[in-house]
């Protein structure tokens, strides 16, 4: 492994480190290329990351009222991807992760519900994605006045 001195505009030292020795240019300094894999034979990077939405950040932690999750996978250059055949997970909180899967148009959509108070983390993330994503949800008494705040359904 070969050692470098990072130097800026007037040559002064901002960084020593070892790299590999292989070296891919690009056109210029895209941090979405972080976590991509690249293909020597056709010259492209390629990668893909979850992208999670979800319709409430607060319900009722009642074990009936809802919020709805919903994931898509994109390219790191931000493409979506109707067609993504490997393995995704979700975990909420610290419970055991389930398997999820895209449906026909690239979506997978699933529902949360609550019964005990406080933040909980949804995490999606799977080996042949670059980077994971997170969301949080809230969970309130039922009685809290918050909900009429956050607009809970």
């Amino acid at each position: 492994m070969k050692s470098y001195a990072q130097v800026n505009e007037y040559n002064k030292v901002m960084a020593v480190c070892n790299v590999p020795v292989n070296y891919v240019e690009v056109s210029s300094a895209d941090d979405r290329l972080l976590g991509t894999t690249y293909d020597e034979q056709s010259g492209q990077f390629t990668g893909y990351r979850p992208v999670v939405a979800i319709d409430k950040e607060v319900i009722v932690a009642n074990g009936n009222n809802t919020a709805t999750v919903t994931c898509t996978i994109e390219t790191w250059d931000g493409q979506e991807v109707e067609s993504f055949d490997e393995k995704i997970l979700l975990r909420v909180n610290e419970q055991q992760p389930v398997e999820i899967t895209l449906n026909t148009e690239g979506i997978a959509t699933f529902t949360i519900t609550c019964e005990e108070e406080g933040m909980h983390s949804i995490v999606i993330y799977g080996e042949a994605l670059m980077e994971s994503a997170a969301i949080e949800l809230k969970a309130i008494k039922e009685d809290d006045t918050e909900a009429e705040d956050d607009n809970i359904e």
